[in-house]
């Protein structure tokens, strides 16, 4: 299967309602993409470990929740290492999103 064509019935699927004459080749679509998958974890299932596999599952969502919240920063921190002698708000904590490269004021 093309990746275009695997794009194209990608598209279709997230477009939501599925007009009737792609049904079926939507469905040829997911029942190749099942069998692929189920050929693939034949071959791999004797070298899985579930601590590790459970492990990453837990990494990537907090690397998710990072990328979409960002990195909390305490502010009180940064300005002391960075304004010596310089007074101001050291309550405030601000966000760092690697993302947009850019820092802003945590959600309360």
């Amino acid at each position: 299967m093309s990746s275009q064509h695997k794009e194209e019935m990608r598209q279709v699927a997230m477009a939501g309602d599925v007009p009737e004459n792609l049904q079926q080749p939507l469905m040829d679509y997911c029942l190749d993409d099942v069998r692929t998958g189920s050929a693939i974890w034949r071959k791999l299932k004797s070298r899985a470990n579930p601590k590790e596999a459970i492990m990453r599952g837990r990494y990537l969502k907090a690397l998710a929740q990072v990328e979409r919240r960002g990195i909390p920063a305490d502010l009180a921190r940064i300005s002391h290492k960075t304004n010596r002698g310089r007074t101001g708000n050291r309550s405030k904590v601000l966000v760092f999103n690697p993302i947009l490269n850019s820092l802003k004021p945590a959600a309360a």
